[in-house]
């Protein structure tokens, strides 16, 4: 099943008759209908819900229009038995599937929508022997496609560039992976570079999240990382899809996320444990024109109903609207959890303890340069601080550089003192193993004479038995 990314209620799916299915969720009802000659593997939408890219068994790749329900592209796709994958590069007139060759072979590939019947672009890419199915996924800021492999615990992620996927690294993990999906990037942790986050089922038995970051300081907002994003919100209602009308995907400006709430969305504000990709920064710029082009260029327009046009305050606007708009889903995530301005202005505890101990480290530190100065008792008439308001006391005394020289010193000494007496050990050691050698060697070379005199009797006595007693 795919939702379409622009028009709301409208949900495509496959089922086992063969057939694609459009459904107008509202009503209940299935709209349009594509069938095919065999079972149908996956499906995508393009960026603006206008079309929709199929992936099926009998190894052929279609584009459609859904509402003349008829497919207007169609080629051979992966030659492998098992499944394939497709999912559609955004706005981009690209297309990227996942499936095998003749041999098994998992591979890559990228398809221009516009000359499909000559074959992918740049050809199929190897990437392993795997029996897992890959599952494509699209990030249409950073131009970044995520390949999650089923069954096992690789993610390759690539940066689509000039027309070609370049890898730039791989988390692995031994526990396999049995479902993979994207937390939407509204919901990310800007401040922290946080380029997405996907969640993965591992054995049927938890869901385990992983995030990927991009490794650069951050003193401000990054505007290469993170363009504006799919808002969540439709532009367009059902029966204006259905009747022929297409808009382009309303997006939220993340610049205002980030100044506004300290770069750290509401949704993602419940700390997770997590594990980390990390990705090179110098490749996971988003290419083309993403970084040149300004916030107003990239927000796309919202339908002109005032319905979808209240809903983006602040990111979109619709033309001719004179409503007032409505809050935004930042907003209504900020009221549901009940956090208050002055909660997000007042500093918190842990804020005031790194500003104490960054205090306490650089007031250390100019002890080296010059003598301290007696602290002066506070007046009698300063009033004392109100019980609301959280303080933490300062440290009674303070390690000064002449202790931290002393204790550095003992330390060194305890050090060699038991490095000495590991080598004692080690003689000691040494000599005993010298012992238990020349012993060995001793009692080697007497079981050598032994032997050798007992068999020096044995011959004695047979020679006696041969020879007879009077002739011995």
């Amino acid at each position: 099943m795919s939702f379409s990314p622009t028009a709301n209620s409208v949900l495509a799916s496959a089922s086992g008759d063969y057939s694609l299915k459009i459904w107008d969720v509202e009503k209940s009802a299935a709209v349009l209908s594509m069938s095919h000659p065999d079972v149908i593997q996956h499906i995508s939408f393009n960026g603006n819900g206008s079309l929709l890219a199929s992936t099926c068994r009998d190894k052929r790749l279609r584009i459609w229009d859904p509402r003349q329900q008829k497919a207007v592209a169609e080629m051979v796709s992966h030659t492998g038995a098992k499944g394939s994958r497709v999912v559609w590069l955004g706005g981009m007139d690209r297309l990227a599937t996942t499936g095998f060759s003749r041999m098994s072979d998992r591979q890559l590939a990228l398809w221009d929508t516009r000359g499909v019947d000559s074959g992918p672009l740049g050809g199929y890419s190897f990437l392993d022997q795997s029996a897992g199915i890959c599952m494509p996924f699209w990030d249409e800021g950073t131009h970044m496609l995520y390949v999650a492999g089923k069954g096992d615990g690789n993610i390759r992620y690539y940066e689509l560039v000039k027309d070609e996927f370049l890898l730039l690294s791989e988390f692995k993990s031994v526990d396999p992976t049995r479902g993979f999906a994207f937390m939407p990037k509204r919901a990310l942790n800007l401040e922290g570079n946080e380029l997405m986050r996907a969640y993965r089922t591992v054995n049927d038995t938890f869901i385990e999240p992983i995030s990927f970051f991009a490794p650069r300081r951050v003193d401000a907002f990054q505007p290469d990382l993170f363009p504006p994003a799919p808002a969540g919100v439709p532009a367009l209602q059902s029966a204006e899809w259905f009747e022929g009308r297409d808009a382009e995907v309303v997006t939220l400006d993340l610049e205002k996320v980030f100044r506004d709430h300290g770069g750290v969305n509401v949704a993602a504000s419940t700390p997770v444990p997590e594990q980390k990709a990390n990705i090179p920064t110098s490749e996971a710029q988003a290419p083309g024109n993403a970084a040149n082009t300004t916030p107003s260029e990239q927000a796309t327009a919202v339908s002109s109903t005032p319905e979808s046009a209240a809903q983006v305050q602040g990111t979109t606007s619709a033309p001719n609207s004179t409503s007032k708009s409505a809050p935004t889903e930042i907003d209504q995530l900020m009221a549901n959890v009940k956090v208050e301005d002055d909660e997000l202005e007042q500093p918190s505890e842990w804020d005031q303890d790194e500003a104490l101990y960054s205090q306490v480290k650089q007031d250390t530190k100019s002890e080296e340069q010059e003598e301290p100065t007696p602290a002066q008792p506070a007046p009698e008439s300063q009033e004392a601080p109100s019980e609301t308001t959280p303080l933490l006391a300062p440290p009674t005394s303070l390690p000064t550089h002449a202790e931290d020289q002393k204790q550095a010193e003992s330390f060194e000494q305890a050090l060699q003192e038991l490095r000495a007496e590991q080598a004692k050990e080690l003689a000691v050691r040494d000599d005993n193993i010298q012992t238990l050698q020349t012993t060995v060697a001793r009692l080697e070379s007497m079981m050598d004479e032994t032997r050798l005199r007992r068999l020096e009797l044995e011959m004695e006595s047979l020679k006696s038995d041969l020879l007879g007693p009077d002739e011995s």
